[in-house]
Formats: C-alpha cells, structure tokens, sequence
C-alpha cells in the first residue's frame, strides 16, 4: 500500500512540476510578446509623427514658395482672391498636419 501512494506521489509531484515550469515559461512568453506589441505601437506612432511631420515642413515650403512668386508679380497682377484660392488645399493641409503633430505629442511627458 505505501508503495502505490510513494509512486502516485512522485506521479503527483512531477506533473505539478512540470505544470509549474510550463506556467513559467508560458508567462515569460507572453511577457515578451507584450514588449514587442508595445514596440510596434511605439515604431507605428514614430512613423506616423514623422510623416505629419514631413507633410507640415512641405506644406509650409510650399506655402512659403507661393508667397514668394505672387509676391514677385507687378502690382496689377496681384489678386488676393486667386492667391486665397491657389492656398485653400495647401493651407487646410497644413493645419491639418500641425493639429496631428500636436494630439500626438503629450506635452506633460518629461523625455
């Protein structure tokens, strides 16, 4: 009799055992694939800063060109309102741009 409880014990002990370690390595995996979503989320939001970055400097540079060139017309040639209208697209994608950086930038986070 006690040499069928010694057996089922050493039973007993190995697949708690075993079911430990499983655990184990199943949280250090799961630990893991957090940190690399967490990654991805951070990696997607640097891409996606940058390009709303990179749309306002264009925008502006392109703003600024058009400037320059209505700017470099004869004063009778001069219209406000052609000027407004060739700047309507561009200016509403600069402020678009601009809003975007400033939602993804959390001015309370010390770097």
């Amino acid at each position: 009799m006690d040499a069928v409880i010694g057996k089922n014990a050493v039973v007993l002990l190995g697949a708690m055992f075993a079911a430990l370690i499983a655990g184990y390595f199943a949280f250090t995996n799961l630990v893991a694939s957090k940190e690399n979503k967490i990654s991805e989320f951070r990696q997607e939001w640097i891409n996606s800063l940058r390009n709303s970055i990179a749309r306002y400097i264009s925008s502006l540079t392109y703003l600024s060109t058009l400037y320059i060139h209505h700017s470099a017309r004869p004063e009778e040639k001069r219209d406000k309102f052609e000027m407004a209208r060739d700047v309507e697209e561009i200016y509403a994608r600069v402020n678009e741009s601009y809003n975007d950086i400033i939602f993804r930038i959390n001015d309370s986070e010390k770097m």
